[in-house]
């Protein structure tokens, strides 16, 4: 197996670090109940599987579902990538287990 170089380790860990972060802001903002921060957080594409097995796709169905639902626990896992939006920004896209 090839090493990686020492930057790209320090790349790695920055990059974990950044998305444990932004996944306890999100999970922060769902307990609070604060849609409008949790609305800024998630991706208008977004895909969501819960915990009973059950896929939403898009942000407002998600955020529809999370208003009439009790807070969910911490997430088993999450994909985060970036995309364009159609303003030209870059924003995470999430998925969410659990």
């Amino acid at each position: 197996m090839p090493e990686l170089p020492a930057h790209s380790l320090a790349e790695h860990h920055t990059v974990t670090v950044l998305v444990q972060d932004v996944v306890q802001a999100a999970h922060q903002a769902m307990l609070e109940r604060d849609w409008d921060a949790l609305r800024l957080m998630l991706h208008p594409y977004l895909h969501w599987t819960a915990a009973d097995g059950s896929r939403l796709r898009g942000r407002t169905k998600s955020l529809d579902w999370l208003q009439n639902a009790a807070p969910p626990a911490e997430p088993i896992a999450v994909k985060l990538r970036e995309a364009r939006s159609t303003a030209g920004r870059s924003r995470l896209m999430t998925r969410r287990h659990g």
